[in-house]
């Protein structure tokens, strides 16, 4: 027997970060969708509790794996298995993606059937995204970004063109060297273009907080981001990045990119 789950990608329609909590934590708006880029999660049957394809001691799937063990009374004799394709520590939620499919992954296995909101508790003792995962819907979240509503709109899927560059970024930098302004910002107009299909309408609303400290810290995203713009198109940056994300891409905006970023992770994928 094998349960298996596909753990997807996010980027950040909106990201609005709000003054430091009393917990030291950011209060965050944030409208977050799915992209088709994802890790493949497998549980089976194994003599003791094991997990290949992460070599990061106590890493997050092992942690959210022991916690339903002991929640549910379970042995946890299953080998948690993962295929990744999700660039790691990029803005797009691979490793909460890849916690939130080992829970969906293990109430299959075991035959639980539990619901998506009763797994909710496990996700927020481990990170802000993960509650999130569990959905891989459209959704705008608040508190940390534990706080899931689920936006009940049908929109057809977006081309979109994700570059991550052969670096990464500290999120606590990220977030240390923000510095909050005021931003008035309708999500209702990201909604109405999602559902008409409106790229103009969604490029002019989407946003990020983090952009400038991100930029701050590693100038070269601004002359990518610079040299996006020069071919006629937007880049967004996702989460705190440094992954950015251009809607509806040319053709030959992609073979520009890839020539002049060669080592760079330049995927062409949809926003669904």
């Amino acid at each position: 027997m094998e349960a298996l789950e596909y753990a997807y990608a996010k980027i950040n329609l909106t990201l609005r970060v709000l003054p430091t909590r009393d917990d030291g934590f950011h209060e965050v708006e944030t409208i977050m969708a799915p992209i088709d880029l994802y890790d493949v999660i497998r549980v089976r049957k194994s003599d003791s509790f094991k997990i290949e394809g992460v070599d990061i001691p106590n890493n997050i799937m092992e942690r959210v794996a022991k916690i339903f063990f002991e929640k549910y009374h379970l042995a946890g004799n299953v080998l948690i298995s993962i295929e990744k394709n999700i660039p790691v520590a990029a803005g797009l939620a691979g490793g909460s993606s890849d916690a939130a499919a080992t829970l969906r992954a293990l109430n299959k296995f075991y035959s639980l059937n539990l619901k998506l909101k009763e797994l909710e508790e496990i996700c927020n003792m481990v990170g802000s995204d993960v509650s999130y995962c569990l959905y891989q819907r459209l959704a705008y979240c608040t508190g940390r970004g534990e706080r899931v509503s689920l936006a009940n709109l049908e929109y057809k899927p977006i081309s979109l063109l994700l570059i991550k560059p052969n670096f990464s970024l500290s999120t606590a930098l990220v977030y240390k060297n923000y510095r909050c302004e005021k931003r008035e910002y309708d999500r209702a107009e990201i909604y109405r273009a999602l559902a008409n299909n409106d790229i103009s309408l969604l490029n002019r609303n989407i946003f990020n907080d983090l952009t400038k400290p991100s930029l701050e810290l590693e100038p070269s995203l601004l002359e990518m981001v610079e040299f996006i713009k020069s071919l006629g198109f937007k880049a967004f940056q996702s989460g705190s990045g440094p992954s950015y994300f251009v809607l509806n891409p040319s053709e030959e905006l992609i073979s520009k990119l890839k020539l002049k970023y060669k080592d760079y992770f330049i995927k062409k994928t949809v926003l669904f």
